[in-house]
């Protein structure tokens, strides 16, 4: 491994490590403000989940796509989401998702290749919240394939990405940065797949 491979992945982890120290600062003082004030907006902004963001997407997909039945999918299924078509065509959806502890909204996601390789998902799903707003990216299978040509492997196994949406600027900045704006808020994809 080359140095500047090595600097780069300390540096992610640094800045993983900083989100997560930011987070539990915030969660810290938001706890104390709770049991202080009794404030249920600074409560309701902590609750904030992973499920619950799942929850969002599917009603959303639901709206813009009323042709689908949507459900949480099993463990087996991947725990994203399975589309069903009026005609039985399953759509599968892995899902991702992280929260934002900085001034704009950015998330980063870990993405093992055997999600990549596994056929059974049509489509991934990124989401980012970021003060109760969703940020919500989405690829299809052959897309996510030829995204990650551009980015390294680390980990032996992993691709990271980092989404973040600053100044305008939709962009993931992980390896490189490059433009993502294609794929944020695509929520009719589901209906252009079947």
């Amino acid at each position: 491994m080359s140095n500047d491979s090595i600097v780069l992945e300390l540096f992610g982890r640094v800045q993983m490590l900083e989100q997560k120290v930011k987070f539990l600062e915030g969660k810290l003082e938001s706890q104390e403000f709770v049991s202080e004030e009794g404030d249920e907006e600074s409560t309701k902004q902590t609750l904030v989940t992973r499920a619950h963001s799942r929850d969002y997407v599917a009603d959303r997909l639901q709206q813009e796509n009323p042709q689908f039945s949507i459900r949480k999918a099993n463990r087996e299924e991947g725990s994203g989401l399975v589309l069903t078509d009026e005609k039985g065509k399953k759509l599968l959806l892995k899902y991702y998702y992280s929260k934002s502890f900085l001034e704009f909204p950015s998330g980063w996601h870990t993405v093992d290749i055997s999600d990549i390789e596994n056929n059974s998902f049509d489509m991934y799903v990124f989401n980012v919240s970021y003060q109760e707003e969703y940020f919500v990216f989405f690829f299809t299978k052959e897309e996510l394939k030829s995204y990650v040509t551009h980015k390294k492997l680390n980990s032996g196994t992993k691709y990271y990405f980092y989404f973040r949406n600053e100044n305008g600027k939709i962009i993931e900045v992980r390896d490189d940065e490059r433009d993502v704006s294609m794929y944020y808020d695509r929520w009719d994809l589901p209906s252009k797949l079947v």
